[in-house]
């Protein structure tokens, strides 16, 4: 495979050519990886896509020098975003930040319709609680006594009624444009400089 080939049926190739409308844009990182605040209904504030610029299936497809910048480009997300809470939300701080790889749904769709992707996902001090204290799955009746990062895409289930308590997660769920430039505009000047 060429270093540098798009598949004009892949979403994931349209967004790094910034062919896709991506709330707060797209940020260009090293060893041609693409960030940008994914935008799936589960999402909130906070939950970011790290995907290759160009068409990778798999992880054995990338390039040495994809491979080698995939470490270093998490680590100043993953700092850039403790950052940005520490300055906007002192209240409710991130605990953890999870990153995940779940590409198996894409084969069953259709295999050439995105590529390879990961989820930089926040999980904050309310998050936290949130998913310790709800109900999910087949364990209807049994409240969780740890958090399971699996169960995060489940916050989107839960009825606003029952989280009016969790002043900020309202605020994350909204994702507001506003909301998701600001993110973005701090990362894309903050990624860079952190080492």
């Amino acid at each position: 495979m060429e270093n540098n080939i798009y598949d004009d049926n892949c979403i994931g190739c349209a967004i790094s050519r910034g062919r896709e409308n991506m709330q707060g844009g797209i940020i260009e990182l090293d060893g041609d990886w693409i960030l940008n605040h994914y935008g799936g209904s589960e999402g909130f504030l906070g939950w970011m896509a790290l995907q290759t610029r160009y068409h990778r299936m798999d992880f054995n497809d990338l390039r040495y020098a994809e491979l080698i910048a995939l470490g270093g480009n998490i680590k100043k997300i993953k700092n850039a975003l403790y950052d940005y809470w520490r300055d906007k939300f002192r209240e409710d701080q991130i605990g953890r930040v999870y990153i995940v790889y779940f590409f198996e749904g894409i084969f069953d769709k259709n295999p050439s319709n995105y590529h390879l992707h990961l989820h930089i996902i926040v999980r904050t001090k309310q998050i936290g609680e949130l998913l310790k204290n709800q109900y999910f799955g087949e364990f209807k009746n049994v409240a969780y006594p740890n958090i399971n990062a699996w169960m995060i895409h489940y916050l989107k289930r839960i009825p606003s009624d029952e989280i009016k308590k969790y002043i900020f997660w309202q605020r994350y769920k909204e994702k507001k444009d506003e909301d998701v430039i600001d993110l973005m505009e701090f990362l894309r000047t903050n990624v860079a400089r952190i080492k």
